[in-house]
């Protein structure tokens, strides 16, 4: 059953809300009411931009436990006047427990390559832990490097759950 992660929900690494614009370390928001919304990067001039987005899910009663589940990911790159080096997004996945700490991360796919148009990029959780009602946090971090130029952003779309 697929479920979308609303972006606006999506929240700074330290648990803040996001800003409208990036900063260090932080996605931005962007939202244009009927035009689109995405989490868009800081800028990298010369230089590699490194951010972090959470997100947190509750599973369904109907989840069928110990199934996997697939975070795809809407997301891609935007070359302003620079190179492309590093562009990478990695998801990893962490289970809440009733007494606040959490397990190491069970995504078992390790970061790929962003691409330079609107793709889904998969990652796989593995669900050999899960029950319904298990609460994961789930963490965004995305690379993105200009090797000479300017102005090289990247954004997520959309992220769905799928399980």
């Amino acid at each position: 059953m697929p479920t979308r992660l609303p972006l606006t929900n999506f929240k700074n690494a330290n648990g803040t809300s996001l800003a409208a614009a990036a900063s260090t370390n932080d996605f931005g928001i962007s939202v244009s009411l009927g035009t689109s919304e995405f989490l868009l990067s800081e800028a990298a001039n010369s230089n590699t931009k490194t951010d972090f987005a959470l997100a947190e899910f509750v599973l369904p009663s109907y989840y069928a436990a110990g199934r996997n589940l697939t975070v795809a990911v809407n997301c891609n790159y935007t070359v302003g006047g620079g190179t492309v080096g590093t562009h990478t997004l990695a998801v990893a996945a962490y289970v809440n427990a009733a007494n606040g700490t959490q397990s190491s991360n069970i995504c078992t796919t390790g970061a790929l390559a962003l691409p330079s148009s609107n793709s889904a990029l998969n990652f796989t959780i593995n669900g050999s832990s899960l029950v319904p009602g298990s609460y994961l946090t789930l963490l965004f971090t995305l690379v993105i490097q200009d090797t000479g130029g300017s102005n090289i952003t990247a954004q997520i779309n959309s992220t769905q759950l799928s399980y």
